[in-house]
C-alpha cells in the first residue's frame, strides 16, 4: 500500500461513490497523510508494543495497566506459560465474570430457565459451576492434596486466584 516513492497507494478498481470517497477521507484522516517508512523487514502486520512486531498477550496486559491501572490483578494465576492459552482465557473471563452462564444471559434480556445440569441443585452461575456445584467440588478434592489440607473454597473465582498465589509451598507442591 506504500509506492515507492513513499505515498500512500491504493489502486481501486473503479471509481469511489460518494459514501466510499468520504469513508476513504476518515481513514486517511485516521491513518495521516504520510504513511510509515519502509523497512528492510517483509510488509506484514506488526505489533507496535512489543520490539519483535509480534503480537502477544503480555505486551497488550502491560499496556492497558499502564494506561487504566488495574489494581492486584491475579496475572500470575491466569497466565501461565505451562498452560494451554484457551484454559488461561477461559480462566481470564470467570475472573472478569464474563463466562456466558445462564445468569448473565439472564442478565442480558434472555428469558431462560437457571438450574445447573450438573447437578441440578442450585441457579448456573460461573461461580456455582467451577467451585459450589457438588461436581465440581468431588473434582477440586482429587485435585488437592488428600493429606494435611483443610480448605474452604472461596466465594468466587476472583477470590480463589487472589488466594491461590502463596509461597507457602514447594516447587512439587507440598505444604513448607
Amino acid at each position: 500500500m506504500i509506492s515507492s516513492e513513499g505515498n500512500w497507494k491504493f489502486n481501486f478498481r473503479r471509481v469511489l461513490t460518494y459514501a466510499e470517497a468520504q469513508e476513504y477521507a476518515v481513514l486517511i484522516t485516521a491513518i495521516g497523510d504520510v504513511p510509515p517508512t519502509r523497512d528492510s523487514m517483509e510488509d506484514t502486520r506488526r505489533w507496535k508494543l512489543h520490539p519483535s512486531g509480534v503480537f502477544s498477550v503480555k505486551t497488550l496486559y502491560s499496556q492497558l495497566v499502564a494506561e487504566h491501572g488495574v489494581n492486584n490483578f491475579p496475572s500470575h494465576f491466569i497466565w501461565q506459560q505451562a498452560i494451554p492459552p484457551k484454559i488461561c482465557f477461559l480462566m481470564w473471563c470467570l475472573v472478569h465474570g464474563k463466562l456466558n452462564t445462564i445468569d448473565l444471559l439472564q442478565r442480558k434480556g434472555m428469558n431462560l430457565h437457571n438450574d445447573c445440569d450438573l447437578c441440578c441443585g442450585g441457579e448456573e452461575t460461573q461461580d456455582h459451576l467451577f467451585l459450589h456445584c457438588k461436581i465440581a467440588y468431588k473434582i477440586w478434592c482429587n485435585l488437592t492434596p488428600s493429606t494435611c489440607w483443610t480448605w474452604v473454597l472461596p466465594g468466587s473465582m476472583l477470590a480463589l486466584a487472589e488466594s491461590w498465589h502463596t509461597t507457602q509451598f514447594s516447587e512439587d507442591g507440598n505444604y513448607i
